[in-house]
């Protein structure tokens, strides 16, 4: 086989994605590799908050675009920006061991989140995570913030935040040397399949199954379309602030979940286990108990906001 290309968006972190997974790919098999950068919506549009760009595609629709028409064989993102529903076309091929899942505070000296002063300025450029923290702190000030790691934590700096909110995943893969805090998913629920990698391929592309399933690991590829099933079937197609995050304990799966209106008003948890057996069952009574807490309307009352 020619060289697998593989294609990605060209910030820090989504290169460093598609190279480790590139030397994954050279290190478990014969194939050799080569990177393809594409630019995306979410890469040309750096002022628009994320809330209200228009669904999960603006980080990957022209990289998809490009897999269709097989000018590259392979698409590496971060999972979380994968709609659930990748149509008749593409499929996800591999999920490599899953990173950290949780959410950190990023902070200028080392402070945990409830040691900031009254009234802190908080950036983020996600509702969920704003909501949350909303609940643990109702003092913090949140200011929206769009950009790349780098840029983001020089915003940090620049303009004396407190305290930035990302992905504790993205810390590890830069080896970033700076103080944070890490919220448990008590605190902040993370968003599905936050941490993990996700290898992306045209579902006409059976030639490179056994390369794939090389890299995959199926722990975490399980865990994260279980979460991904949830907020599909919890609010699909909707822009609902939500979150999941799955966990294996032996033979027991323990899930959490969350979803609030858009004003953080009202929001809902929901925390179950069920054997690993039973992982039907369990996201059928995650979204029944979901319902019994008044879900539906609030979905309903998010829905009528956004189309205002």
């Amino acid at each position: 086989m020619a060289s697998i290309v593989i294609g990605t968006r060209g910030s820090s972190l989504a290169l460093w994605q598609a190279n480790y997974i590139k030397s994954l790919i050279e290190r478990k098999s014969n194939d050799n590799c080569k990177i393809k950068v594409i630019t995306t919506r979410g890469d040309r549009d750096q002022l628009t908050p994320l809330p209200e760009v228009g669904g999960k595609g603006f980080f990957t629709q022209e990289i998809e675009y490009e897999l269709k028409n097989k000018t590259i064989d392979l698409a590496v993102h971060s999972m979380k920006d994968l709609p659930v529903d990748l149509g008749q076309y593409f499929n996800i091929g591999a999920v490599p061991k899953r990173f950290s899942p949780f959410d950190v505070m990023v902070s200028s000296s080392p402070i945990s989140f409830q040691n900031l002063p009254k009234n802190a300025i908080i950036a983020t450029g996600s509702l969920r995570r704003a909501l949350q923290l909303k609940v643990i702190r109702k003092d913090i000030k949140i200011v929206d913030i769009r950009g790349n790691i780098n840029t983001r934590i020089n915003k940090l700096k620049s303009n004396n935040w407190h305290g930035l909110i990302m992905a504790e995943a993205a810390i590890h893969r830069l080896e970033l040397n700076i103080p944070y805090h890490t919220f448990s998913c008590s605190e902040i629920v993370p968003a599905a399949a936050q941490g993990a990698i996700a290898v992306e391929v045209s579902s006409s592309r059976n030639d490179l199954d056994e390369i794939l399933v090389l890299i995959n690991h199926q722990p975490s590829f399980d865990a994260c379309n279980i979460e991904r099933k949830i907020i599909d079937k919890l609010d699909g197609g909707c822009k609902s602030p939500v979150g999941c995050l799955v966990s294996f304990n032996n033979n027991q799966i323990d899930a959490n979940a969350f979803i609030s209106d858009l004003n953080g008003e009202k929001f809902i948890k929901v925390n179950k286990s069920a054997l690993i057996s039973k992982k039907e069952e369990l996201i059928n009574e995650i979204i029944n108990d979901f319902m019994n807490k008044g879900a539906n309307e609030l979905i309903n009352k998010n829905k009528n906001i956004i189309n205002v």
